[in-house]
């Protein structure tokens, strides 16, 4: 929709709708903001479609969810192409009483991240947007399995968002493609995005994480 005409940016989010399979289709308000008109559409679209969201945007949201974008980062961000067709990466409820996104999920709570605390790529990326299809930073994460054993795994980050070396994270894997959130969990107990790192290896390495991780309901702040 970035480079699609519309009379206003609330045109553009009505068109979206038909794409993401809402429960239902929002009534159009001229008067509302366009943050707003977003964050309704996010509260009633699909639920494959929601944690497609998650996965795909790779750095945390800056508007009222740390775990989907805002509309001004999805119209002004660079974001590299994901070719996820529609595969079922997860499966995202939204409760609107409590205004919080749940997922059941592979999880490990216990990480680190490596050799991704630069910013910079090899060779140098160009361009400032901390989302930026140019860039290709190759890192590992280490992990511990439901028997407390350590296991490493290569990954991508496609995108400027440096990672501590020196903090434990938790990590949340989708059910295809190997999309790793990188986050931590919140004195509620709920999973705070801060990036989303790529296994390498294609579906092997994916399918080996996933026989080692834990599945557990998520919430997402």
């Amino acid at each position: 929709m970035r480079e699609r005409y519309a009379t206003t940016e609330l045109d553009k989010i009505a068109g979206i709708a038909y794409l993401v399979r809402p429960g239902r289709i929002q009534i159009y308000n001229e008067k509302q903001s366009v943050e707003d008109a977003w964050a309704a559409l996010i509260a009633v679209m699909g639920i494959v479609h929601r944690a497609h969201l998650f996965y795909w945007y790779p750095v945390a949201g800056t508007d009222r969810y740390a775990w989907a974008p805002s509309w001004a980062q999805m119209m002004e961000e660079l974001v590299p192409p994901a070719e996820v067709g529609i595969m079922d990466m997860g499966r995202f409820e939204f409760d609107a009483a409590t205004k919080s996104c749940k997922g059941y999920c592979n999880v490990f709570n216990d990480a680190f991240v490596l050799r991704l605390d630069s910013s910079v790529s090899d060779p140098v990326a160009r361009g400032t947007s901390s989302c930026d299809d140019k860039v290709e930073r190759r890192g590992k994460v280490v992990v511990t399995d439901k028997a407390g054993q350590a296991h490493e795994f290569g990954v991508i980050a496609n995108h400027r968002k440096t990672i501590s070396e020196a903090a434990r994270y938790v990590l949340v894997l989708s059910n295809w493609f190997g999309f790793l959130a990188v986050g931590t969990k919140d004195g509620a107990g709920r999973f705070r995005k801060i990036c989303v790192i790529c296994v390498t290896g294609g579906e092997t390495q994916h399918g080996a994480m996933e026989a080692i991780c834990g599945r557990e309901d998520v919430i997402f702040a």
